[in-house]
């Protein structure tokens, strides 16, 4: 399919995204699709009909050749296990000033918003129903030595060959970190089974 133009007519099971342009559909979606009977990940009523309201994470793929930097939770969620820089995107805030901010903080490594490349989306729920959506990004150019800033969050920060990465990822990260090292498209949809 070609992507969507002001011209092109929706149709149940379109993706209104292609590529990297969004546009709006000419028209509303049929109140069948609306509803989850037709073309719709989630099994008829399932969704709520309110907006969603979920937390926007940003996460940073940091490279230095073949070895990417993981840090290892300190905190609550995941303790000991290995995830991204990452953190909660602020309001005002874009989505790669978000992404390089918490690098920063958490690493002490410094980027430029515009050498953050956007690899990978992961709309994610969690257990308790609440959702998140991820975005993952590689800084393309970065200057600075990584150390943990955030001792009382973080046990360590270690570079791992992409070819030999710990098994003990966090599942949400490791999904965009999957994403983003492979070929799986651009947006994966994690624990919504």
């Amino acid at each position: 399919m070609s992507i969507l133009t002001k011209e092109a007519r929706y149709q149940p099971g379109d993706l209104l995204v292609r590529g990297s342009r969004t546009e709006s559909p000419t028209r509303s979606p049929p109140s069948h699709y609306r509803q989850g009977l037709s073309h719709h990940p989630d099994p008829p009523g399932t969704m709520s009909g309110q907006p969603a309201q979920p937390i926007i994470d940003t996460h940073v793929l940091l490279l230095d050749g073949e070895k990417i930097l993981l840090s290892q939770r300190g905190g609550p969620y995941g303790y000991r296990r290995w995830h991204l820089p990452s953190g909660k995107l602020d309001q005002g805030e874009t989505l790669t000033a978000g992404a390089a901010r918490e690098l920063f903080e958490e690493t002490g490594v410094t980027t430029d918003p515009g050498h953050l490349e956007l690899r990978h989306v992961v709309h994610h729920r969690q257990e308790d129903g609440s959702e998140r959506i991820g975005f993952f990004f590689v800084a393309t150019e970065w200057t600075g030595t990584p150390v943990n800033k955030e001792p009382e969050k973080c046990l360590a920060l270690q570079w791992f060959a992409t070819h030999d990465l710990p098994e003990d990822i966090i599942e949400y990260p490791y999904a965009g970190l999957h994403g983003c090292l492979g070929q799986a498209g651009s947006l994966t949809l994690h624990g919504w089974q």
